[in-house]
């Protein structure tokens, strides 16, 4: 009798090391954290906004649902995605999320309506002040600012700093 309970408490050990054995490294990759997207549903450049994932097994995407995916899941290995969104007439954002299991990744979508780039003209581009606050030529000095964003100029009162 004294053996066959041998038996079983090493039966027991050795089930109980394999059960406790590491579950494999699960990962995941994703080539992008953020992407801006036109009015028009498109990059700059006029194209699909693409990325690549990278999973050690099978991976399922959620998505918001004014963006259209080439794909909603896959299997281990890399899988390139490109996601494009429909028209739009308001700014709006949302997130792409990839999970394999426990392991997740999100990317950070931005759709403008449009994309305005900033300008700023000022003149003249140098002024020289006389200590008495006015311009070698005896006047206030004046400067003309145009841009097509809006701005303000910090003012540091004598004797404090900014």
């Amino acid at each position: 009798m004294n053996h066959k309970i041998k038996i079983i408490i090493i039966c027991f050990f050795v089930a109980a090391f394999y059960s406790c054995k590491d579950d494999e490294t699960v990962t995941l990759n994703v080539s992008k954290e953020e992407f801006v997207i036109e009015k028009s549903g498109l990059d700059e450049n006029g194209n699909s906004i693409a990325f690549e994932v990278n999973s050690s097994k099978g991976w399922v995407l959620t998505h918001p649902s004014w963006l259209t995916p080439s794909a909603i899941s896959g299997v281990a290995g890399e899988t390139r995605i490109t996601v494009s969104a429909a028209t739009n007439t308001v700014d709006r954002e949302g997130f792409i999320t990839i999970q394999n299991g426990r392991v997740r990744s999100v990317i950070a979508v931005t759709q403008l309506v449009e994309l305005i780039p900033s300008t700023l003209t000022v003149t003249p581009a140098a002024i020289t002040v006389e200590f008495d606050g006015k311009t070698t030529a005896g006047s206030q000095p004046t400067v003309k600012i145009s841009t097509n964003k809006s701005w303000s100029i910090p003012v540091c009162l004598h004797g404090s700093r900014r």
